[in-house]
């Protein structure tokens, strides 16, 4: 039976200690772009979380909570999630 190479990588503390393998889930949450938890990651309106998530309009990616300013912002996320979180991303209304 063939091998499967896992797709991994090495890093380095800032000290240049090999700080072990990390797999390419990890690297890609770690290079996605921030966003606060008042902030819709599509338009970058402030929102308020407690008031999307009575509306249904919150989306969990990943484990993260994202709360959006409308119906059209939501399902453009569902949509392209990756895309929104890009760190290149500049939300605009």
């Amino acid at each position: 039976m063939p091998r499967v190479a896992r797709e991994t990588a090495h890093h380095h503390s800032p000290t240049g200690e090999d700080a072990g393998e990390v797999d390419s889930k990890e690297i890609q949450m770690s290079e996605r772009r921030q966003v606060a938890p008042t902030e819709d990651p599509v338009c970058g309106m402030t929102v308020k979380p407690d008031e999307a998530r009575a509306k249904g309009l919150t989306e969990t990616f990943d484990g993260t909570e994202y709360s959006f300013c409308g119906k059209g912002c939501l399902l453009e996320f569902r949509d392209a999630p990756d895309t929104y979180l890009d760190p290149a991303y500049a939300p605009s209304m």
